[in-house]
């Protein structure tokens, strides 16, 4: 069990970047608020998630909202490096511990999260790397501008702190309105 809290401490710190990836280089940037996002959610929205060492990132995500009920995606990928690996555009690299290894870029790696009142609850959430699903909470943090995400092995978890994104790579921007929820793990 202690193994597998330490395997999820890095569910979204590591994950998302690949060492053996060739680094991409990025030849335009949008604004994330040229993007059509919902307004009346405060987690909608493109983040960055942080490598916990280096502090440059290792992916950014998308959150976004299906019938009362958010989904977050990532939409770009970094290595170990901070270099731009894959985008939801062009997408290489797989979850090879899920069935089928999906590209990263096409699905949902947190879903289920509902509004209770005073955060979002009852989700879930895939390490790509493990295959391993763990109970996930997330609400937005004032003092901290930052969406939290926390991981949940049963009593126990973790916070993981994402900012919201300013830029996004060429590529990395997806549309809302098309987009279809796909969880590859139950």
């Amino acid at each position: 069990m202690i193994r597998s809290l330490l395997i999820f401490s890095a569910i979204m710190l590591t994950a998302c970047a690949s060492p053996n990836s060739e680094a991409g280089k990025v030849s335009h940037v949008v604004k994330p608020d040229s993007v059509e996002l919902p307004k009346e959610s405060q987690i909608a929205g493109y983040w960055v998630v942080p490598d916990p060492k280096t502090k440059k990132p290792d992916c950014i995500v998308v959150s976004y909202e299906k019938n009362g009920i958010y989904y977050c995606r990532m939409v770009a990928v970094y290595d170990d490096y901070g270099n731009l690996t894959d985008t939801a555009k062009k997408c290489s690299q797989r979850a090879k511990a899920i069935k089928g290894s999906p590209l990263l870029c096409e699905f949902d790696m947190i879903w289920g999260l509902k509004f209770d009142g005073k955060k979002y609850t009852g989700g879930r959430i895939v390490d790509p790397d493990s295959g391993k699903v763990y109970d996930c909470d997330a609400w937005f943090s004032p003092s901290k501008d930052s969406l939290v995400i926390r991981g949940k092995l049963l009593i126990f978890g973790e916070n993981v702190f994402w900012k919201r994104a300013t830029e996004l790579p060429d590529g990395a921007a997806v549309d809302l309105n098309s987009i279809v929820p796909n969880i590859v793990a139950k």
